[in-house]
């Protein structure tokens, strides 16, 4: 499985920005972050047993 990072988007000035913690905060300083990405998860591959 991989997980892609977040992204968080500042209301304040606009950045976009990679967002590692749910409770980011934008390098502008502003606490007014969206977080628009990183919610995905993407399964690569499925093993599965055989029946015995």
């Amino acid at each position: 499985m991989t997980e892609p990072e977040g992204v968080g988007d500042c209301a304040a000035c606009g950045v976009s920005f990679p967002a590692r913690d749910p409770l980011a905060m934008c390098p502008c300083g502003s606490a007014d972050v969206v977080i628009s990405g990183g919610a995905d998860l993407t399964i690569k591959a499925v093993e599965v047993a055989d029946d015995v």
